[in-house]
């Protein structure tokens, strides 16, 4: 003989669970038909947020944060890090408050940091009036960046993008001429093998081995 109570309190915890998963379930599906998307670029100086990434040479490189949704992005946090031989170095950037829809920002990386953590990597330089911090040797340089975005709880469970680039610091062995300096080559690609196809361009610079000491 069935325990009617027993099957009255399964019963009422099934239901409990069901309109638990049916809450996420439209909470995902509102939330993610409010999702921003953003995307971001490496850019020189002169360059604008809405021309095609390309190669960059020369010049410190500006890290492009680009929202082209029609969506409000919110409470973005910003984090990268350079990763060099055995060498990590961690930047955090201020949070930005929120980026309207069809809205971009640009700032400029903090190579320095590369410089101020491992200073032994580097020599000065000076030619005339002008000294330049230049590496001893080319600096082959992983640049991860992480941008989280929309939290839902305090700093929690938001959005998140991960975007990865790989950027030469020439030298002077390299790159003899002092007006050449100082003297980046980026372009978009994982820490593998491949090219990232962006929608909106592509680097356009063949691809060089990385060194297997990484």
């Amino acid at each position: 003989m069935l325990d009617l109570d027993l099957v009255e309190k399964y019963s009422t915890i099934i239901v409990a669970v069901a309109n638990v998963i049916l809450v996420y379930f439209v909470f995902s599906q509102i939330r993610d038909s409010r999702k921003p998307i953003i995307f971001t670029k490496l850019l020189t100086r002169e360059q604008e947020v809405d021309e095609k990434p390309s190669v960059l040479v020369s010049d410190f490189p500006y890290l492009a944060i680009i929202n082209s949704s029609d969506n409000i992005a919110k409470t973005i946090s910003i984090s990268y890090q350079f990763i060099t031989n055995q060498h990590t170095i961690p930047v955090y950037e201020p949070p930005l408050h929120h980026l309207n829809p069809k809205e971009a920002t640009k700032f400029v990386l903090k190579i320095k940091a590369i410089h101020d953590a491992y200073p032994e990597l580097f020599e000065s330089v000076r030619e005339g009036s002008k000294t330049l911090i230049i590496p001893k040797e080319t600096l082959h340089i992983l640049l991860d960046v992480k941008i989280g975005y929309n939290p839902v709880i305090l700093s929690g469970f938001g959005h998140q993008i991960q975007d990865n680039y790989y950027i030469e610091w020439g030298s002077l062995a390299s790159y003899p001429q002092f007006k050449d300096h100082p003297r980046f080559d980026c372009w978009n690609m994982r820490d593998g093998e491949y090219y990232i196809y962006k929608m909106n361009g592509r680097s356009e610079r063949k691809l060089k081995a990385i060194p297997e000491d990484w």
